[in-house]
């Protein structure tokens, strides 16, 4: 068993834990929407305050709802689909904002490029510096995986779209 330092990135906040595992592999495939975090040399009495526990062992309040996620996720065929293969693109419609949003996520699920296409047609691309937060998605999600569209596809609204303002 090796101890992991683990964070649930929400965006506007994180959710922390050591957890002891015999494998990052194990943690992630246990756990959804948290990722591995190395700390930097002489950072680790920064984390000493956080909570630890051994992965098997029951969840603490935060960890175990992203448990249970993860244990629904793992019945899917689709579970793990994105995970390891370079870029992924996902497109999600939101009906009731009239917007469909097209992305492009890095290996580890952070967001590389955007673009937003409004009810008009008008489509608006952005990156990284446009953003205030950009927490990583869960590339393991299988419902992510039914979303999932061509490097084509993404690349045609993004050569159609305009600088955000």
């Amino acid at each position: 068993m090796k101890r992991f330092l683990v964070a649930h990135d929400y965006g506007m906040g994180s959710l922390w834990w050591w957890i002891e595992a015999p494998s990052a592999e194990a943690i992630i495939q246990t756990y959804a929407e948290v990722m591995i975090v190395e700390p930097a040399d002489g950072e680790t009495e920064r984390f000493a305050d956080i909570p630890s526990l051994r992965i098997g062992d029951p969840a603490p309040a935060g960890l175990d709802d992203l448990e249970e996620q993860r244990r629904a996720q793992r019945a899917s065929p689709k579970f793990g689909a994105l995970v390891g293969r370079g870029s992924v693109y996902i497109r999600k419609d939101y009906p009731e904002e009239q917007e469909i949003y097209f992305f492009e996520y890095d290996e580890q699920g952070y967001r590389t490029r955007q673009v937003v296409v409004s009810a008009d047609g008008e489509a608006e691309c952005s990156g990284p510096e446009d953003w205030l937060f950009n927490p990583p998605e869960d590339l393991w999600d299988p419902e992510l995986a039914e979303c999932e569209i061509a490097r084509e596809e993404f690349d045609g609204w993004w050569g159609k779209a305009r600088p955000m303002v």
